[in-house]
Formats: structure tokens, C-alpha cells, sequence
């Protein structure tokens, strides 16, 4: 009796830690229509997601869908809208919420600028996201244009016309001089927003860090964005694109707060019958 009775308070106990951690955790992991949920006990905790998640997921998908897929074919994965870059992270690291989606992503057919406004529109809604995608699109163009036009013109056509020259400076330091042939992959371009500083000064000017305006959830709005974008450490990006990734980039972090600000919502009744409504406040009428 003595022993069922420690058993059980061990199990408890096992029970009560594991709650604790967040556990079980459990994963629905995605991949074209194909899903699979995962509930992921202690014993998980300590595999690498590609072992404890991503190779039973492969199994099941190729059971059901009509073309059948291996690992290699996967060019990226993301955890809850974000970009892993590691899929031999154990799961305890990998997947830190107790519910997770994982995405498996075989084909990355959009150019990084029409990437980034996209993860824009997803992060921040119409407000402020619309807003920083039109001004990004507007850069791009003017920065066009201004390429296209005689020199005389050009700076007339864009007021930030060394914009060009600031991208050209940050695709170059990415390379050391003896790897100038060195082709860049997507991933390296999207990391060097996040982590490279000469890249970040120059893009950012003179904000080090993409705090003009927070998302939501707290956390910094750009980045997350810049997180949400689909990478490959194959797909290489060439100077024209990571041209226009670089401007689109600088001209949403560098748009004014004034900018940014919904406007308020005008009452149906109009702003005096709005007071009237409204319990907090006084209104008395003058003859």
C-alpha cells in the first residue's frame, strides 16, 4: 500500500512539473492542405523538432497528398508566423508556446519587397501597415523613376536620391573582397536587416534600432515583420532586388509617427451628440 501510495504522489508530482513547464505542448504543423496535430510530452522535449515533429508530419503528408515530398524540398519553416532557421533545436527551444503552429513552406515564388509589405499587412493591419506598404511602393517607384531620369533631373524627382547609393554600400558589405563572386542567398539578405549593423545604419540612418512605433503585442513592429519573411539559404538575391528590398525597408522604418496615427472615429450622432451619450461627461446647454 505504501509503495502504490509513493507511486502515485510521484506521478503527481511528474504531473505537477510538467504543468508547470507548459506541458504537454501540443504542434499543428501544415503544409499545402495537409495537417497534422502533435501533442508533445516530456519525453519530446529533448528531440529536435525535425526528429519529434517535421519527420512524423513528412510520414502522414505523403500518405495523403498526390505528390509526395522529402526534407530537402522544404525551403523554409515557420513557427507562428516566424521564420526557424534551425530545425535540429530541440523542441523545448523551438516551440516555446504550448500551442504552436508550424508551417512548412516548399516554394518561395515572391521577390523580398513584395515579401516584406506583405508580412507589413499580416503584422500590422490597416493601420499602420497600409500606410508604411504605400510608402514603401511610393519609394520604390520615385527611386525608379529617378534611375530612369537624366542626371540633372533626378535629384529633382526623389528628395532622398542617395538612397540608391546607401543600398548599393550595404549589398557590398556583405561580401569580403575576396568573395565578391559569392552569390547572396534570400536568407542572408533578410538576416542582415536584423543583425548586420553597418547594413541596419545604413538602411535605418540614424535610428540603431526599429523602435518608431510598436505592433500590437508589444513587440517592435518592423522586426517582427522582417521575421515573418519567407527565407532560403539557396534562393539567391541579386543586387536589383535587394536594391528595392533596401527601400522599401528604409522607407517604412523612416515614416513619420504623425503619419502612423488612425484617425478617430467620428460618433454617428456627430461630436456633441457623441458627449451628450457619453455617461463621463457633462454637457449643459447655453441659451
Amino acid at each position: 500500500a505504501d509503495r502504490s501510495i509513493t507511486h502515485q504522489d510521484s506521478k503527481l508530482r511528474q504531473q505537477m512539473a510538467a504543468e508547470a513547464f507548459g506541458l504537454p505542448k501540443t504542434c499543428v504543423t501544415r503544409c499545402g492542405d495537409v495537417e497534422l496535430k502533435l501533442t508533445l510530452t516530456a519525453k519530446f522535449m529533448e528531440k529536435t523538432l525535425h526528429q519529434a515533429v517535421i519527420t512524423p508530419f513528412l510520414n502522414a503528408y505523403n500518405k495523403r497528398a498526390a505528390q509526395p515530398i522529402t526534407w530537402d524540398q522544404c525551403k523554409c519553416i515557420k513557427v507562428n508566423g516566424s521564420v526557424l532557421h534551425d530545425a535540429q533545436l530541440p523542441v523545448r527551444t523551438a516551440l516555446k508556446e504550448k500551442h504552436s503552429t508550424l508551417t512548412l513552406i516548399t516554394a518561395i515564388n515572391s521577390p523580398l519587397p513584395e515579401s516584406f509589405m506583405e508580412a507589413l499587412r499580416t503584422e500590422l493591419g490597416k493601420f499602420p501597415g497600409e500606410i508604411l506598404v504605400n510608402r514603401a511602393k511610393a519609394a520604390i517607384v520615385e527611386e525608379e523613376q529617378a534611375a530612369a531620369a537624366p542626371k540633372s533631373e533626378s535629384r529633382l524627382l526623389v528628395p532622398t536620391s542617395d538612397t540608391r547609393s546607401r543600398a548599393s554600400k550595404a549589398f557590398d558589405a556583405l561580401f569580403e573582397e575576396e568573395d565578391t563572386c559569392r552569390m547572396l542567398s534570400r536568407a542572408e539578405a533578410v538576416a542582415a536587416f536584423l543583425h548586420n549593423e553597418q547594413v541596419r545604419t545604413l538602411c535605418f540612418l540614424k535610428v540603431s534600432k526599429i523602435t518608431q512605433f510598436q505592433s500590437r503585442s508589444g513587440t517592435t513592429g518592423l522586426d517582427t515583420a522582417l521575421r515573418m519573411i519567407e527565407t532560403d539559404d539557396e534562393k539567391s538575391v541579386k543586387s536589383e532586388e535587394f536594391s528595392r528590398f533596401f527601400i522599401a525597408v528604409s522607407a517604412a522604418a523612416l515614416t513619420p509617427m504623425s503619419q502612423l496615427q488612425a484617425p478617430e472615429e467620428i460618433p454617428k450622432d456627430g461630436i456633441l451628440g457623441g458627449l451628450l451619450n457619453d455617461p463621463n461627461c457633462t454637457v449643459r446647454r447655453v441659451a
